[in-house]
């Protein structure tokens, strides 16, 4: 490793984007503490790193998706290293030397985004959770009455009868086919969650029938059980073709409904009573793989499940967001980069966060607008609104028990500088489904996009941030 030789890519990290003197690590992790700059892992492993000499570029694909570790001058400034905890030492030379022939031969081995719908790149409102339907109409009216255009609502867990995946609590929502018919009509799209973990409930149709076919990951010969939202769950094993072809199968009930896209959450997988054991057996069509060997691929395999089935039972190009992810997760879904809080370093990190992941193949990826945790302000949403207004995703989301921040919950300016921005957006969606095109064909082009970012910032916005940004890109 030379003075002059600087890294980016391996995915979602936070801190700057050169990911020099820093030691990364790659294991699919909900860490539910604030992120900061000295975090080595979070919800996404891309072992994909990009290096750059003297202005020539050549990437390194380290094929291993057990835990890996990229040492990037950290432990020596003479040297930089990869590892793995197991698994074959399997790794791809991708000469460039530029950054976008690296990226183009990288998206080549593992695949390139579709072309997505152009209602994806609208804005789109998010908050754990629009209670019932009374709540979800009122934001819909509210977005029309104040002329701020909107493309997508989603719906978090709450829409579900007790977290219970592929199902709708009747009396919250009493009719949700005639309510998204009615959403639809007034130009919304609905997104709803679906979590993998399956409540153990001998009355659960979707339960009893894993447990009958043996669709569920195991230990010690039994079926596994953690718990999450549901309470006591279990976890379709992703890893089995037959499991996979019914989770597929399954969206067609949520396709039925009207639903135009899915949110897979909680896909690291998460689990509330500690992580899962090592000794958890995912069956791989016949091969026994355990769970150090498959976790990074468990949201990875779901997204594709998932993609796979929105496209057996719609005619419409499928739309899909993931929490976690690997290598080659663009060709079947959005990312974010999850649970962020509403501070202003959180909106510093996440321009460097999104520009890593586009140079790692994720081209449609974006942030939680106005940040998930804590109370937004309305500076701090008038801000990540102008940023947000040029990132491949545009969705805000909050938490429940934070303040609401929707576009008009704080005052008349507020909610002026959001409508502006917002259709600042939707001028600029030609340029941004182009570039989406563009991206399907030859592979992620997130580096000019990011410098025109840079340039209508800087046009739009008197933020040190945009300077700040400028400084490290050059």
């Amino acid at each position: 490793m030379l003075p002059n030789t600087y890294f980016y890519g391996v995915g979602e990290h936070t801190g700057h984007l050169n990911k020099k003197a820093t030691h990364l690590v790659n294991w699919n992790t909900d860490n539910p503490n604030p992120h900061n700059e000295t975090m080595d892992r979070l919800y996404k492993s891309i072992p994909f790193l990009i290096t750059m000499t003297d202005g020539e570029a050549y990437g390194i694909f380290f094929d291993n998706h057990f835990e890996t570790h990229f040492d990037l001058g950290k432990d020596n400034v003479n040297y930089y290293y990869f590892a793995a905890v197991d698994g074959n030492l399997d790794y791809y030379f991708i000469a460039g030397p530029q950054v976008k022939k690296v990226i183009e031969g990288y998206t080549s081995l593992t695949g390139r985004m579709p072309l997505p719908a152009l209602w994806t790149l609208g804005y789109q409102q998010c908050r754990w959770s629009y209670e019932d339907e009374e709540r979800l109409m009122e934001v819909a009216n509210t977005f029309r009455e104040k002329d701020i255009p909107c493309d997508t609502l989603y719906l978090d867990i709450d829409y579900m009868r007790g977290y219970r995946v592929f199902t709708w609590d009747n009396e919250r929502f009493p009719d949700p086919e005639a309510m998204i018919k009615k959403l639809n009509g007034m130009g919304f799209k609905v997104v709803t969650i679906i979590d993998p973990g399956v409540k153990a409930d001998e009355d659960y149709d979707i339960y009893k029938e894993g447990i009958e076919k043996g669709y569920f990951a195991t230990r010690e010969g039994q079926v596994y059980h953690n718990e999450v939202w549901p309470g006591d769950a279990v976890y379709p094993d992703f890893l089995n073709s037959k499991t996979r072809h019914w989770w597929s199968d399954l969206q067609k009930r949520m396709v039925d409904t009207g639903v135009s896209g899915i949110w897979n959450d909680m896909n690291e997988p998460a689990s509330f009573k500690g992580p899962l054991p090592d000794d958890v057996l995912f069956n791989e069509d016949g091969h026994m793989a355990d769970h150090r060997e498959t976790h990074n691929l468990y949201g990875h395999l779901m997204a594709k499940a998932t993609y796979e089935g929105l496209r057996k039972h719609t005619t419409k190009r499928p739309f899909i967001v993931t929490r976690a992810c690997y290598a080659g997760s663009q060709k079947y879904s959005t990312i974010w980069t999850g649970d962020n809080q509403s501070t202003w370093e959180h909106l510093r990190m996440s321009l460097p966060m999104l520009m890593n992941l586009g140079l790692s193949g994720m081209t449609f990826c974006g942030t939680d607008v106005g940040g998930f945790g804590f109370d937004c302000s309305s500076e701090l949403l008038s801000r990540w609104v102008q940023v947000g207004a040029f990132t491949p995703l545009f969705r805000n989301h909050s938490c429940m028990g934070t303040r609401d921040q929707e576009p008009w919950t704080f005052d008349t300016q507020t909610k002026d500088i959001n409508r502006k921005y917002i259709k600042l957006r939707y001028k600029l969606l030609p340029y941004i489904y182009d570039m989406m095109r563009e991206a399907s064909q030859t592979g992620p082009r997130l580096l000019d996009r990011f410098y025109l970012i840079i340039k209508m910032m800087a046009i739009h916005m008197r933020l040190m941030m945009s300077f700040y940004v400028v400084k490290i890109y050059l």
